[in-house]
């Protein structure tokens, strides 16, 4: 007889699962504006509204010409992460709950490293602006660089975040405009990293957060993304599935997890990558 019970497993991984996706807060989450995804390898629709055009000079007596609110559609596949792990009875009866409390929190934070990845890659994949580090070091200057390819849209309201591989954090430390507090644009606790892997706020609101997935593994160097709030999207299936699977003569439960999932950058000028290779 089984010593797990399949549903608290899954209650556990998904209670986990959006602490462990750190991308959370750089992507925007979708879930609620689609239908449920429920098969695997078919479409999603992420929807998103055109722009307007310019306004009209107004001449008297001239009636204005009216303007349909159009939605695009942009579509992206649904990929399925999972991960199973067998649990021995002679280990669930001795520590009780605690192996299967380790192996929730495990897997939840395989399956969202596996997500996070993919946003990752679906942003440095399609982001239109791109800025080249020379020589390879952060700057201050080459910061600044990516945020000029927004143009006049750099309201610090506007960015959902900067997220950088973990061998920036020593440059951004090392930054006057970061660190010190006698600057206007800096914040106390800035270099204190939080249960996000923020480490602080760039020009006093925008976060600055660490993701080691942020890496060229093409030429062996790490990125850095600003990016737009609403710019990269996901959707994810409302539930993990969990299923149970005895293994009688191993007195053994297996427990496979898996999450169908939806990614996809929806302005490709909502991104500003810097590294230093660029293609």
């Amino acid at each position: 007889m089984s010593l797990v019970i399949g549903s608290v497993y899954a209650d556990a991984v998904n209670s986990k699962l959006g602490t462990a996706l750190k991308m959370k807060d750089i992507a925007t989450d979708y879930t609620d504006m689609v239908s449920e995804i429920l098969v695997y390898g078919d479409e999603v629709h992420f929807p998103t509204f055109n722009r307007l055009t310019d306004a009209e000079e107004v001449t008297k007596g001239t009636p204005l010409t009216p303007e349909e609110i159009g939605m695009s559609d942009s579509t992206a596949k649904v990929k399925q992460t999972g991960k199973s792990v067998r649990i021995y009875d002679k280990d669930k009866a001795q520590i009780k709950g605690a192996v299967v409390d380790a192996m929730s929190s495990q897997t939840a934070e395989v399956m969202a490293k596996k997500i996070d990845s993919d946003l990752i890659k679906e942003m440095a994949d399609n982001a239109v602006y791109k800025t080249a580090l020379s020589s390879g070091e952060l700057t201050v200057a080459a910061i600044d660089s990516a945020f000029d390819c927004f143009g006049d849209q750099v309201q610090n309201s506007s960015f959902a975040g900067i997220v950088a591989h973990g061998k920036f954090r020593s440059a951004i430390m090392r930054m006057d405009e970061f660190t010190k507090i006698d600057k206007t644009y800096a914040t106390s606790g800035n270099g204190i990293v939080d249960d996000t892997n923020c480490i602080g706020m760039w020009n006093g609101t925008i976060p600055v957060y660490l993701s080691d997935q942020m890496w060229d593994a093409t030429n062996s160097e790490p990125v850095m993304a600003i990016v737009k709030k609403g710019a990269l999207g996901y959707i994810m299936q409302k539930e993990t599935t969990v299923e149970e699977e005895r293994e009688a003569k191993l007195l053994a439960t297996d427990l496979i997890a898996s999450n169908l999932y939806a990614v996809k950058l929806l302005d490709t000028k909502g991104v500003s990558i810097l590294k230093k290779t660029i293609a």
